[in-house]
């Protein structure tokens, strides 16, 4: 069975970005996880320089922004498997403050993932690093992102499928699975997309 590549483009202080973890990844992820193949790439609307030898950041919501982006990147990039994954930043992103360093902390222990090797990563040129890799990837889709979060399929960006995954997540996963589908998918259908040229959802 092939899994569907589903990429989340988002930013740690992000309150779209939060409502979707929160109301449409997480709460189905149990029943899809075996058919989607999850890669979190925590940047959103942030810039990114190297001068003199060193990364620069700049945020939407500010420096507090970067560096919760910073910390979620270090801990993604520890290849825990998918399951810890979407355990971490979900726990991490329903705080009140995700980029508090004692928030995430208390998160990382509580999916058993190292916050040493976290914390390591990010308060070196390792985090920036990373950092700036999510900066080029967010950069190289082939759409410039407009709103946060951005969901694209199988590295191809789709406005219909975009809109649709902010409100109906599910469906457009079940759009996507070829063969036999989970339970989650019966009766989740798409609406046409000549529905939506003429009807904004937003």
């Amino acid at each position: 069975m092939e899994s569907v590549k589903v990429s989340l483009y988002y930013e740690a202080l992000c309150y779209d970005s939060t409502k979707f973890i929160a109301f449409q990844l997480y709460p189905n992820y149990s029943q899809l996880k075996d058919y989607i193949q999850l890669e979190f790439v925590p940047f959103g609307k942030a810039t990114h320089n190297f001068v003199d030898n060193k990364w620069l950041f700049d945020c939407q919501h500010g420096p507090n922004e970067c560096k919760g982006n910073k910390y979620q990147s270090c801990a993604l990039a520890q290849n825990n498997g998918q399951d810890k994954d979407v355990a971490f930043v979900h726990c991490v992103m329903r705080e009140r403050n995700p980029a508090d360093v004692r928030k995430m902390q208390k998160c990382a222990n509580r999916v058993n993932i190292d916050w040493n090797k976290i914390s390591s990563c990010a308060r070196t040129a390792q985090g920036d690093d990373l950092l700036a890799r999510n900066g080029n990837k967010t950069n190289n889709l082939e759409q410039n992102i407009s709103f946060v979060p951005t969901v694209v399929y199988d590295d191809k960006y789709d406005d219909y499928l975009q809109e649709r995954s902010l409100v109906d997540f599910v469906a457009v996963v079940c759009s996507k699975i070829a063969g036999e589908r989970p339970q989650i998918c019966a009766n989740r259908r798409l609406p046409d997309r000549r529905f939506f040229a003429d009807y904004s959802f937003f």
